[in-house]
């Protein structure tokens, strides 16, 4: 099957012999019938660690370098290209599944979106649902993900794009039935340096739907309302305009979650997630609409996100010593950053607590970098937000642009991690909400694990 998928060259082995895992991590082989691929980086080629791979078990290897096929590999399979390779294996592998797969993209709310659809599919059974396992959505990433898939009959997947063309790679593979677009916003412009090609970009998903698979685009997002007449897939809206097809209203924040009317099929339901903010209402009508149109039942599954968990860094509710965390560390850009301060905005303050914000530096945003930062400013100083707390350099222009417009803010700027939680151990206090919001590299969750 592997020799098929890849058009490979079968240098050595035995060609009956079961491969029931493929890595492309030498340190990572979960079984004896792994298959190691040696990938090509900008810095490193992986084919020098095969020799690793084989002593941690693998059996065996596919390579671009024939010259590097150690002796004591039991199976030798030669490419042009390992990458190339990999992502044919997954696609290959992806249509012996006989399962329905859902595909999430857009700029923002991905990972969240992913989770929130797979609790509502989880209304058939945990064990008959698959889902992404960590960050696994790339070119690399997702087809290792298919590569995992069992014998689930849901599943949920996420991809996601920095560069033109790439969404046709990792979309063809997938073979969707059903594909969800959050929010088009800004991140990754300094590579694809507009919201209008990073919308047509994440519109290529519908490239990885079946003929008779349906894409789920957000009625509150102006760039992809303007897509809808150009899809040749059947289209949904989603969202709390109201010619959504799946529609939240009413919408209440509690003390520990979001409650909402959820409308869909001419029904109107009653419908609750545990995580805050308006933004992760608009994800559980996506999600709800999943599960809508595969099928599943509607009161299952509203009754099944109910046991969402959220997800690690991204909006977690910490308790430490009577304050309280609101820990969105994993990753920022200008979108999240706005709906994360709406989160701090709205959360009910108890006794004499102060709101505040820490803020880190926002990558990958090209020229208008430090546009976006004052942007965020200005946003901030909109805000019922007690303090201000920036780190890094571009950040400093939050604050700068905050105090601007509003001087009843308090704001310090920070140079690094150690400084900040110095400072934040010495200075918090009970009854304190902190939110935490940076992009990955700088690496905030450092500061988090840092508060005593």
């Amino acid at each position: 099957d592997i020799l098929i998928a890849t058009k490979g060259t079968f240098i050595r082995g035995d060609k009956a012999q079961r491969i029931t895992d493929v890595s492309i991590d030498s340190k990572s082989i979960p079984s004896e019938a792994t298959l190691f691929i040696p990938l090509k980086g900008e810095r490193v080629d992986a084919h020098r660690f095969i020799d690793n791979a084989i002593e941690n078990g693998a059996i065996g290897c596919i390579v671009s370098d024939l010259s590097k096929v150690p002796d004591n590999a039991q199976i030798a399979i030669g490419v042009a290209d390992t990458k190339k390779a990999l992502q044919d294996i997954g696609a290959y592998y992806r249509k012996t599944r006989d399962i329905k797969l859902v595909g999430v993209t857009g700029s923002v709310g991905k990972t969240t979106t992913r989770e929130l659809t797979a609790a509502a599919l989880m209304a058939i059974g945990r064990e008959d649902v698959y889902q992404t396992l960590g960050n696994r959505n790339s070119q690399t990433g997702v087809p290792l993900t298919l590569c995992d898939i069992a014998d689930e009959k849901l599943g949920v997947i996420e991809l996601g794009i920095s560069e033109e063309g790439e969404m046709d790679i990792i979309a063809g593979m997938a073979g969707l039935d059903v594909a969800i677009v959050t929010v088009i916003g800004v991140a990754h412009i300094q590579q694809l340096k507009s919201q209008e090609n990073i919308c047509r970009e994440k519109m290529a998903i519908t490239k990885g739907l079946k003929k008779d698979g349906c894409i789920l685009i957000n009625g509150d997002d102006s760039f992809q309302r303007a897509y809808r007449s150009k899809l040749y897939h059947k289209s949904y809206f989603y969202g709390t305009a109201e010619d959504c097809d799946f529609r939240a209203s009413d919408i209440r924040q509690q003390a520990d979650g979001m409650s909402f009317n959820f409308h869909a099929e001419g029904k109107i339901y009653e419908a609750y997630i545990p995580v805050m903010g308006m933004h992760n209402v608009v994800n559980a009508t996506a999600a709800l609409g999943a599960a809508c149109v595969l099928g599943v039942d509607v009161y299952e599954a509203i009754k099944s996100i109910t046991d969402f968990k959220g997800v690690k860094m991204r909006q977690q509710i910490l308790e430490i010593n009577g304050f309280t965390v609101i820990d969105d560390s994993y990753n920022a850009n200008p979108d999240s950053m706005k709906a994360g301060l709406k989160v701090l905005a709205d959360y009910e303050i108890k006794g004499n607590g102060r709101k505040i914000a820490l803020l880190a530096d926002m990558k990958e945003l090209g020229d208008d970098e430090v546009l976006y930062h004052n942007q965020i400013g200005e946003f901030a100083a909109k805000m019922p937000i007690d303090l201000l707390l920036t780190v890094g350099t571009l950040a400093e222009s939050i604050g700068k642009a905050c105090i601007s417009k509003n001087n009843s803010i308090s704001i310090m700027h920070f140079y690094d991690n150690a400084q900040t939680a110095e400072y934040l151990n010495a200075n918090l206090k009970a009854g304190d909400i902190l939110y935490v919001k940076g992009s990955r590299s700088m690496a905030l969750d450092e500061v988090v694990k840092a508060l005593k």
